[in-house]
């Protein structure tokens, strides 16, 4: 069997997502996929260009429309909601082998402090996984227990799990456990 990292590039090159949305600028692999840390069946990717357009955004969404692939596509502006970052966003449900898959696409410029800090962080997540591979194992049993079989139960992000293993040296599920109610508890 296929691992799930293999199964999302096959997911790739077969929609040739790359090469459409590279018509609006830079694409690059995110998250969970580019660490090797896929659990849930979900592909992020982030478009950068100098000045995202609206207008190129809504031709992009009715080639994906056109392409008649995937088995939903949705799409939003985002420029005014500062819990997201500003710019364009897709969500495209592909079926493979009789599971979904979901794209989450942004469109929007690497100037933004949102961009720059995700990609830092995601080069630090790097550089800890390189020195200590085994981490990917923690943060897999976490998400898998967490994992309610659509996302993370208790508002929990794969980010924040990130965070906890590779930054803050959580070692086990019942250090996460720990961790995390500490974490709930502060926010209340």
């Amino acid at each position: 069997m296929k691992n799930k990292k293999d199964i999302a590039e096959k997911i790739i090159k077969d929609t040739e997502i790359i090469k459409i949305l590279s018509i609006l600028g830079d694409v690059r692999i995110v998250g969970s996929l580019n660490l090797d840390l896929l659990f849930r069946n979900d592909i992020d990717l982030l478009v950068f260009a100098q000045n995202p357009e609206e207008s190129k955004a809504i031709d992009i969404t009715k080639s994906l429309l056109d392409m008649n692939i995937f088995q939903t596509v949705g799409f939003s502006k985002n420029l005014d909601n500062d819990d997201y970052p500003k710019g364009y966003y897709w969500e495209l449900i592909y079926i493979h082998n009789h599971k979904k898959w979901k794209f989450d696409i942004w469109y929007l410029s690497k100037e933004q402090d949102y961009v720059k800090n995700l990609i830092t962080q995601e080069k630090e997540f790097e550089k800890v996984l390189e020195r200590y591979p085994d981490r990917r194992e923690v943060i897999l049993e976490i998400k898998g227990e967490f994992f309610d079989g659509v996302k993370y139960s208790e508002g929990l992000k794969s980010i924040e799990i990130y965070n906890a293993v590779l930054l803050n040296n959580i070692s086990s599920l019942e250090e996460f456990k720990v961790y995390w109610n500490n974490e709930l508890s502060r926010d209340k």
